[in-house]
């Protein structure tokens, strides 16, 4: 079935009216003296609306397009990280919100899967966790960088540019109005090399999943976790637990034994594992550094926030503080096709 905005909106309303609050508390202006000048119109939840009816506009005219329900979700869930990420600068006199996209992202997941129960329906999890955690950077990225994220993937390049239509649209600015570049679809025939080994780059946060995935497999490849070094120094060192090594041991000297065994298993021409966050492109760029002769394999994971708390609390050797939580889910940006040949989602 198709889901009706007017609809979704009443439900959000009534199934998160905390959420729906702080989204009407948490203004883009730092005061009405200093308004943002891309978002005049004021409160969160007051563009978000504005963006649903963009989207009802343009599916007006693409009632049958495949991505319906998934651009209407979109439109509704994108800034929901907002409210969390406000933070006011007092000496330039504005507001930001620094990677709410992020957390939006990761906190639309749960609130997809009550949305399919509540409705009956099946969303794409996957594209609507990858545009909502994208759709700030489309804005800064060229037509051909964005290509090269979704190389083969056109579904998923024309959801997110119709969805940056639907955002731009959905706010009230007093700056020059971009004009809209649609990004041309690539397509290549890259595929994985029989001769070359290859590295498999686990991406998630803590307790989703991602060490579990590996285990029992260890004779088909070779683990790389910065994690099994700590715990290795810790044992050597007497420290008990995960926690408490973190805290005391020299992460100069974890990072140089880290980079040495990366080096060592480079040089083996083994397959690997690299079982760590990976959340950000950054950490990926600079824990992938050396495998230039790999065939690269990305398999993403993604589970309700109930399920990694409750899996982290009943880890008994390292359980992580809701704080660091909070600041690894900030990192999270989707893998893409200019990094990997191969991209997996694995939804718990």
């Amino acid at each position: 079935m198709k889901l009706n905005s007017s609809k979704l909106l009443r439900w959000f309303h009534e199934s998160y009216p905390e959420l729906v609050a702080k989204m009407r508390a948490a203004n883009h202006n730092y005061s009405r003296f200093n308004l943002n000048p891309y978002h005049l119109e004021g409160d969160v939840f007051c563009h978000t609306m504005l963006v649903l009816q963009q989207a009802d506009m343009l599916l007006e005219k693409e009632y049958n397009y495949k991505y319906y329900n998934e651009l209407l979700v979109c439109a509704l869930l994108h800034d929901i990280g907002k409210p969390s990420t406000r933070k006011k600068n007092d000496e330039k006199k504005r507001v930001s919100f620094f990677s709410h996209d992020a957390v939006s992202a990761i906190a639309s997941y749960d609130i997809c899967d009550l949305l399919e129960k509540n409705f009956d329906i099946e969303l794409n999890k996957e594209i609507i966790v990858d545009v909502i955690a994208r759709h700030t950077e489309v804005f800064k990225l060229t037509p051909e960088q964005l290509s090269d994220r979704y190389v083969n993937q056109p579904e998923k390049l024309e959801l997110i540019q119709m969805f940056r239509i639907c955002d731009h649209a959905g706010r009230f600015h007093d700056g020059e109005k971009k004009e809209q570049v649609w990004s041309i679809p690539k397509f290549n025939d890259n595929k994985m090399d029989e001769s070359k080994p290859t590295l498999t780059v686990l991406i998630g946060l803590p307790a989703v999943g991602k060490s579990y995935y590996t285990k029992g497999m260890e004779g088909e490849f070779e683990i790389l976790s910065r994690d099994d070094i700590v715990m290795q120094m810790a044992e050597e060192k007497g420290y008990t637990d995960y926690n408490e090594a973190f805290d005391k041991l020299d992460q100069n000297e974890v990072n140089n034994k880290f980079d040495k065994k990366r080096k060592e298993l480079i040089k083996s021409g083994k397959d690997i594992v690299l079982d760590m966050n990976n959340l950000s492109r950054k950490a990926r760029r600079r824990n992938m550094n050396g495998f230039n002769n790999y065939n690269k394999v990305a398999k993403v994971f993604l589970a309700p926030f109930d399920l990694i708390f409750s899996s982290n609390q009943k880890r008994k050797d390292k359980t992580v503080p809701n704080k660091v939580y909070n600041k690894m889910i900030t990192q999270f940006y989707p893998p893409g096709y200019d990094e990997f040949l191969e991209i997996e989602w694995i939804m718990r």
